[in-house]
């Protein structure tokens, strides 16, 4: 019974100490805007979405004028 008691009172003391405990990356995490990095992220999606639509449009109209 008291090897259980010992295992408890270690996890517990191992939550308490990892509760309290900080991460390096704190300083990085509160620094950036995730909602801005999500925007970011759509605007370059949209970017090579049009570059791909416009190249795509561009073989269209070519092949319309070739023959």
């Amino acid at each position: 019974m008291r090897v259980y008691q010992a295992a408890v009172a270690v996890v517990l003391g191992l939550f308490a100490m990892l509760a309290s405990a900080t991460s390096v990356f704190d300083p990085l995490t509160t620094a950036v805007s995730f909602t801005d990095v999500i925007t970011a992220l759509f605007t370059v999606a949209a970017t090579i979405v049009a570059v791909l639509v416009s190249i795509r449009g561009i073989r269209w109209i070519y092949t319309m004028v070739k023959h």
